[in-house]
Order: C-alpha cells, then sequence, then structure tokens
C-alpha cells in the first residue's frame, strides 16, 4: 500500500550489532559506560544511599540480582 507525500520519505537502516559494537569500542565511551550496578553510601554505616546515576538505582540493582548466577546478560541503554 503507498501514500502520497510531498516529499520523499526516506527510511535509514542500521545493523544494531555493528552499532553497539561502534559504542563498545570508541574511545571517546570506553571510561564512560557501566555495566555493574553498585550501591553507594554516604557513610560506612550504610544508612543514607546516593543516587547519582541509573547504576546506582535501585531499578538496576533488581534487574541485576534478578537472574540466576550462571546467565551472562547485557543491558543496551539507548539514552541522551
Amino acid at each position: 500500500m503507498t501514500h502520497p507525500t510531498k516529499q520523499p520519505v526516506y527510511l535509514y537502516w542500521r545493523d544494531p550489532l555493528e552499532c553497539i559494537a561502534w559504542l563498545l569500542n570508541h574511545p571517546l565511551f570506553r571510561d564512560v559506560l557501566e555495566f555493574v550496578p553498585h550501591h553507594v553510601y554516604r557513610t560506612s554505616e550504610k544508612l543514607c544511599q546516593v543516587y547519582t546515576k541509573w547504576m546506582t538505582g535501585d531499578e538496576a540493582w533488581n534487574m541485576q540480582v534478578c537472574f540466576p548466577h550462571n546467565q551472562q546478560q547485557c543491558f543496551t541503554l539507548t539514552s541522551a
């Protein structure tokens, strides 16, 4: 089925695996990407948790601990 348009529509497609490989191998992102969630606390008594990034939050932690220890997973996050 075709629909008339005032200007041509251009569709771009990229291989998702190539995009991920490019991001993981790019030197600018090497020290910025995080794959392991962690908790950050203000004191050693762990009374006050600090939330600075998504990987320090409870949702990232809950996602990670719900997988069995013998399984490998890779989270792909696309955000600005």
